[in-house]
């Protein structure tokens, strides 16, 4: 996006650059090569500046809306089971920490 912009505003600035030379040099019969040079600069920095603005809008529209999923917090669940067995009992503990 901001490519976009610093290529418009460059393309913008040569345009002028060239406009005001043509003003001091040939203007008003200026040739149609010269004068078309100056649109198509013109044209490229309308180009160059809109699709600097649509990446910056879309880019600020991405992080609007894009959220990272906060963990939820984990339930540890432990789990005490006891059985009896011939010589007595068995005691275990099993579960997620």
């Amino acid at each position: 996006g901001l490519a976009g912009i610093a290529t418009g505003a460059l393309a913008t600035y040569w345009g002028r650059q060239d406009n005001t030379a043509l003003q001091t040099t040939c203007s008003p019969h200026c040739s149609q090569a010269s004068i078309s040079h100056i649109q198509t600069m013109y044209l490229v920095a309308d180009g160059a500046f809109g699709a600097g603005a649509a990446a910056l809008a879309i880019t600020t529209l991405f992080f609007a809306f894009s959220h990272t999923e906060t963990s939820q917090p984990t339930q540890t669940t432990t789990m005490i089971g006891v059985r009896p067995t011939p010589s007595g009992a068995v005691a275990s503990v099993s579960g997620t920490f």
